[in-house]
């Protein structure tokens, strides 16, 4: 297994269980957490000299029953071992999702 499937594969893992942990806590929203793939397209996965991989960050969107949505990007150091630079990122992307809820629940104006 090569250390691009191995990253993605852990990513991927931990998002769908931070995404079941947002969609258990905040169920009147749609939460996704940008997957491996999206991230790349994006750049925000830096192809290292020794072939390694990193991710930099995690996108997270909310969206709302009537359409709106609002998406945030967490920075963090995601490395092939599955460590994180966010010591509770957990925590830190409750937080975020909170914030995130608030606008998309309001009545449009």
């Amino acid at each position: 297994m090569s250390s691009d499937t191995n990253i993605a594969e852990v990513y991927n893992g931990i998002v769908v269980q931070l995404e079941t942990l947002l969609r258990s806590r905040f169920d009147d929203i749609t939460w996704d957490l940008g997957r491996y793939s999206e991230l790349d397209a994006q750049s925000k996965v830096e192809h290292l000299p020794n072939g390694n991989q990193r991710i930099t960050g995690i996108i997270v969107t909310g969206t709302a029953n009537d359409g709106k949505h609002q998406s945030s990007f967490i920075p963090i150091d995601f490395t092939p071992e599955g460590y994180s630079t966010i010591e509770n990122l957990d925590e830190t992307v409750i937080a975020l999702a909170e914030q995130l809820r608030i606008p998309l629940l309001e009545p449009a104006s």
